[in-house]
């Protein structure tokens, strides 16, 4: 594919890109002329970027801007990630590897530390993760009134409503050679699904980055405004995150026996997740708004339990056995940072593999109106509190990450606590 881009005629301007702490798309927009220089050696690029909010404001106490003059990184493109940008003629998108000066990754990259976990889970127990994808999204016109009204799911006619769109995203994904296994109405006002086909984990995370870019590209050129808010308004259904994990390179890892037993490896891989997710939920969950996604039947897990093709558990696990066999973590919310939540999940499921624990009872009915299982506990300052405390994740993410991540969130925080809101004005300035 990479010759055949560079090949091309036509290839004007090449996107160079790479996810910051938050999962937000930076980079560089060069000339197809520029690029062929700079793709074996990279390009410049300041390492303050990973010190900054999601507003864009840095935050100084990271120590990664000023401590080194803001001094520069690399990006250095990746050719196996170069696929056309379906939202402009002409144009190529690639991500970057962010290095530093000396060649070796920086710690503080996503990317980076999702590769680090992928070799540190091959490593530990032979085998190689193959991860699909389910992201949902909420589309808006542009006065951010939502595209459509209701609750209909897998609604034909609610796709047609936003058809305008819809077909314009899924010829882009076909000509950005996106593998889509479908996209689908989902379960409130204009909020939809995209379902990418499985592959390697790393693999997987690029391509989640570059669909999330390629929607909202597409959704500003088609006249909408798209959003992965965790909860993008009162009343409505959180955006979720679904990861699907199998292991591949061992035989039968995963597999059910006919009384519901898992295998050992699917076993303590569930166990992992129970045990942890709770723990790392500020990982899965990356901001304050994501932290209301806990609707109560929303599809979205309030509660540290599995079950077998249950959607009201934490870890639903679709198919008993073959190669269909896997884990479904439905815990991360859709604005999450796309190399943490798949780093977060390995992380989580190898700790499992590595260690013996109980496993508790499938949940087989309604998880939302059971009162035994364990709770989650959905306070952002909490949840930073436990991350902070998790030393053997911040191992396996590398530690200035999780510290710069960590850092980033509190003061995320502490901006929220003296901000007024709307409910705020409405009502306190209504009734005193």
């Amino acid at each position: 594919m990479t010759e055949n881009i560079l090949n091309t005629a036509t290839l004007e301007h090449i996107y160079v890109a790479y996810a910051d702490i938050h999962g937000i798309c930076r980079g560089k927009l060069l000339t197809a002329n520029s690029y062929q220089s700079i793709a074996k050696t990279g390009m410049r690029n300041c390492c303050g970027v990973f010190s900054k909010d999601v507003t864009g404001t840095p935050v100084l106490e990271t120590g990664i801007l000023w401590e080194h003059g803001a001094d520069d990184n690399y990006m250095r493109p990746c050719p196996e990630t170069l696929r056309p940008a379906p939202w402009r003629d002409g144009c190529a998108m690639v991500i970057a590897d962010v290095l530093e000066s000396d060649g070796n990754p920086l710690p503080v990259a996503p990317r980076n530390a999702l590769a680090r976990v992928i070799e540190q889970f091959r490593a530990a127990t032979g085998a190689k993760p193959i991860v699909g994808v389910e992201l949902e999204f909420s589309l808006q016109h542009k006065d951010r009134t939502f595209a459509n009204r209701g609750t209909q799911a897998y609604s034909l006619h609610q796709m047609t409503e936003a058809s305008d769109f819809l077909d314009t995203l899924a010829i882009a994904l076909n000509k950005a050679e996106i593998s889509v296994e479908g996209i689908a109405a989902e379960n409130c006002d204009g909020q939809y699904e995209v379902s990418l086909h499985y592959t390697n984990a790393l693999a997987m995370a690029d391509l989640l980055f570059q669909t999330k870019h390629i929607i909202k590209e597409i959704a500003q050129r088609s006249g909408y405004h798209a959003t992965f808010m965790g909860l993008p308004d009162n009343g409505l259904s959180p955006n979720g995150l679904h990861v699907n994990v199998s292991l591949s390179g061992v035989d039968h890892a995963f597999s059910v026996a006919e009384d519901d037993t898992p295998s050992p490896e699917l076993r303590r891989s569930i166990v992992g997740l129970l045990t942890h997710s709770n723990d790392a939920l500020s990982l899965f969950l990356p901001t304050i708004n994501a932290f209301k996604a806990s609707v109560d039947g929303s599809f979205f897990p309030l509660s540290a339990s599995w079950g077998f093709d249950n959607r009201s558990v934490l870890v639903r696990v679709p198919d008993r056995n073959g190669a269909g066999c896997r884990v479904e973590f439905r815990l991360p919310t859709a604005d999450a940072n796309p190399y943490l939540a798949v780093a977060g999940v390995l992380a989580l499921m190898q700790r499992g593999l590595e260690t013996e624990g109980r496993l508790s009872s499938p949940v087989y009915d309604n998880a939302f109106e059971r009162n035994d299982l364990p709770l989650f506990d959905f306070s952002f300052e909490n949840a930073l509190k436990r991350l902070s405390a998790l030393d053997w994740l911040a191992d396996a993410l590398g530690t200035p990450l999780m510290q710069t991540f960590l850092t980033v969130k509190k003061r995320e925080a502490e901006h929220f606590q003296v901000h007024v809101t709307d409910w705020e004005k409405e009502t306190y300035g209504t009734f005193f």
